[in-house]
C-alpha cells in the first residue's frame, strides 16, 4: 500500500465541524475529558463549541451527525484528483457535483456489502433501508436521495457560513500544525509497520487497497475519520495530529484503571461476548447488537486500540475476534493487584 500524505484545508474543516457539532456526546467523554483535560486544541474547540447557536447546532446536525455523516462520506469524493483542495474549492466542487455522484457517496458504507451506483433513487433507498442506523437518519437519506441538489447548495451554504464565523481565526494554527505532523508521518513510507499502515489494518480488509491517502487534521486531535473509495482501491484517512502520542502516553499513566473501565462497559461486553462465540465483521455486529454503524465503529476503535480486539481479514472482509490472551493479561494484573 504506498503512502501518500496531503495537507488539506477541506479536510481540517470538515474535521472541525464534526468535532464542534459533536464533542461531549461520546459514551465515553469521562474518560476522554480525563486525557484531554489540559489541551490547548480541545479548549479552543470547546470555546468555539460554546459560540454556536441553536440554529447552527441544527444545521451541522442535517450532515454532520455521527451515525449517517453525510458531509465526511461525501469528501472523498469531492476531493477526487484535488487532495490539497482549499475551503473555497471544497464549497465550489461540492455546488458542481452531479446528482448520481451526490447519491452514490450519501452515506459511508465501511460496514455494508451493497455497491450502488447513484443513478437509481430507489435502489439507493432499498440499500438505506439495510443500513444500521437511526430511524431518522433513514428518513434524511431518503429525502436527498430524492433531492441530491438540495445536498449541493445546503451543505456548501452550511460550510461557507461555518467558516467565515468559526474557522477563519483558527485556520493558519492548523494549517501549520498539520504541515508539520505531515512531515513526521512522510519519514520512513516504506515501512509496512508504519502507524498509518498498521491503523487502516484494523479496520479496512488491505488486500486490494493499493494507496493510503493521508491527511493530517488540526481538528480531529485525537480522533480519525476513515473513507473508502473502491472503485479507486484507495483509502482516505484523516487522522488528528495526537492521536498516536497522546493515546499512548496517557495509557500508560492509569494503566489497568483505564483498561477496567474498558471492559466493564456494558455494550463493549455484549460485543466481546458476540465476538466470543466466533469472528464477526463490522455490519454483522450492528445487526446482532442492533446499534448504529457509528456506534460499532466507537467501541471496535477503543477495544482494538487496547488490543482486546484483533483483526483478520478473509473472504474480503475484515473480521474481529476476541484477545482472550490480553484479557487474561490484565485479569492477572488485578488478580495480583488484589488477591496476592
Amino acid at each position: 500500500m504506498d503512502l501518500h500524505v496531503h495537507v488539506s484545508e477541506a479536510v481540517d474543516l470538515t474535521a472541525f465541524m464534526f468535532s464542534i457539532h459533536n464533542m461531549g456526546r461520546k459514551e465515553d467523554q469521562e474518560l476522554i475529558e480525563r486525557m484531554l483535560q489540559d489541551d490547548e486544541v480541545e479548549k479552543k474547540l470547546k470555546e468555539i463549541r460554546r459560540g454556536l447557536s441553536a440554529e447552527d447546532h441544527e444545521k451541522l446536525d442535517v450532515f454532520f451527525n455521527e451515525d449517517s455523516s453525510i458531509a465526511p462520506a461525501l469528501l472523498p469524493a469531492v476531493m477526487k484528483g484535488h487532495p490539497s483542495l482549499t475551503a473555497e474549492g471544497l464549497m465550489n466542487r461540492l455546488r458542481s457535483m452531479e446528482e448520481k455522484e451526490v447519491r452514490r457517496h450519501l452515506f459511508g458504507r465501511g460496514f455494508a456489502d451493497n455497491k450502488y451506483d447513484g443513478l437509481d433513487p430507489k435502489a439507493g433507498k432499498r440499500f438505506v433501508d439495510k443500513l444500521a442506523v437511526p430511524k431518522q437518519e433513514k428518513w434524511k437519506l431518503y429525502y436527498y436521495m430524492d433531492r441530491p441538489e438540495a445536498v449541493n447548495e445546503e451543505l456548501a451554504a452550511l460550510i461557507e457560513h461555518v467558516y467565515h464565523s468559526f474557522y477563519k481565526p483558527f485556520q493558519q494554527e492548523a494549517a501549520d500544525a498539520a504541515q508539520a505532523f505531515a512531515e513526521e508521518l512522510r519519514a520512513a513510507p516504506n515501512d509496512p509497520e508504519h502507524p498509518v499502515r498498521r491503523l487502516v489494518r484494523d479496520y479496512m480488509d488491505t488486500e486490494t487497497i493499493e494507496g493510503i491517502h493521508v491527511y493530517p487534521s488540526y481538528s480531529l486531535n485525537i480522533g480519525f475519520m476513515l473513507q473508502d473509495l473502491s472503485e479507486e482501491n484507495a483509502v482516505h484517512l484523516a487522522i488528528g495530529l495526537k492521536r498516536f502520542s497522546l493515546m499512548e502516553s496517557k495509557m500508560n499513566e492509569e494503566e489497568l484503571f483505564g483498561l477496567l473501565k474498558v471492559l466493564t462497559d456494558e455494550r463493549r461486553f455484549r460485543l466481546l461476548k458476540l465476538l466470543r462465540k466466533r469472528p464477526h465483521y463490522g455490519y454483522e455486529i450492528a445487526e446482532a447488537l442492533g446499534v448504529s454503524n457509528s456506534t460499532v465503529s466507537h467501541h471496535l476503535a477503543i477495544l482494538l486500540s487496547h488490543k482486546f480486539v484483533k483483526s483478520e481479514r478473509a473472504e474480503h472482509r475484515v473480521y474481529y475476534k476476541v484477545n482472550t490472551e490480553e484479557i487474561k493479561r490484565v485479569m492477572g494484573q488485578m488478580e495480583r493487584m488484589f488477591a496476592e
